[in-house]
């Protein structure tokens, strides 16, 4: 194998490497704004709940 072609499929190898972690930055990113909003639309959840209760009474 030449050393131009060595250098090529280096550069994409490192290429590959550099947008699986910028990927797995953004998985992170998404799973905490997914736990955020879930605790976020929860809260409401349970007073509407609460409301409803309340309302039949």
């Amino acid at each position: 194998m030449s050393l131009e072609v060595f250098e090529k499929l280096e550069a994409k190898v490192q290429q590959a490497i550099d947008t699986i972690t910028l990927l797995q930055m953004e998985i992170e990113e998404l799973k905490e704004k997914t736990t955020h909003c879930r605790r976020k639309f929860k809260m409401p959840s349970i007073s509407a709940k609460s409301w409803s209760v309340r309302t039949t009474i």
